[in-house]
């Protein structure tokens, strides 16, 4: 926690990532985390009860997603076996990348099966917003998770295809990787503004 608090404070006081300082994670959680300094300072228990809200909102929105699926019953069975499994580790940081990363992976899961839902226009909403969440997950930390849910969205894609003409399945299509490029276009233009391309790929890879 510290030592993301730390990168934080150095980009806030002007620090250029990769090129002033060296950090093997993409911008995302980095920039973030300099938006809360500019709030929170140094203050740790503020980024704690921060973290405690997103771990609250992942068990919502997984709760939301089995919902859908299955019985409430049984998905507040499943939600509150996963929350018990996680808070029997060792230690928990509850505002980390991983429980950043873990947030937006749900909500992008979450704003695809609720556009597939969807026959008015705010089908492709979802589909914008799914794709702005999954972008920021997939520039948090270059991780195989968000690489596997995006399988797993494009599996999910496929099956529900079959509901939908083509042109509407490559419409929203279309309208996921342009919420992915909202969000990490602007890094990408960052990394080429500063002349830290270089340095962004032999850091983080």
């Amino acid at each position: 926690m510290g030592w993301w608090n730390y990168y934080g404070w150095q980009v806030y006081e002007g620090k250029t990532l990769y090129k002033d300082l060296f950090c093997f994670v993409p911008p995302t959680y980095v920039w973030v985390m300099a938006f809360l300094y500019s709030i929170f300072s140094t203050h740790i228990l503020w980024y704690q009860l921060l973290g405690i809200i997103m771990f609250d909102c992942l068990g919502v929105l997984f709760f939301l997603m089995l919902y859908r699926v299955g019985k409430p019953i049984l998905s507040m069975i499943a939600v509150s076996g996963g929350i018990a499994a996680c808070l029997m580790a060792p230690y928990m940081i509850f505002f980390d990348y991983t429980t950043f990363l873990m947030f937006f992976v749900y909500l992008s899961c979450y704003f695809l099966v609720v556009s597939i839902e969807r026959n008015d226009y705010r089908k492709y909403l979802f589909t914008l917003l799914s794709g702005i969440s999954f972008g920021i997950a997939f520039m948090t930390k270059q991780t195989m998770i968000p690489f596997i849910v995006f399988a797993l969205v494009i599996l999910m894609f496929c099956y529900f295809s079959r509901m939908f003409s083509r042109k509407t399945f490559l419409v929203r299509t279309c309208w996921f990787f342009l919420g992915m490029l909202v969000t990490i276009a602007p890094q990408i233009y960052y990394l080429f503004e500063t002349d830290s391309m270089s340095l962004f790929l032999s850091q983080t890879f």
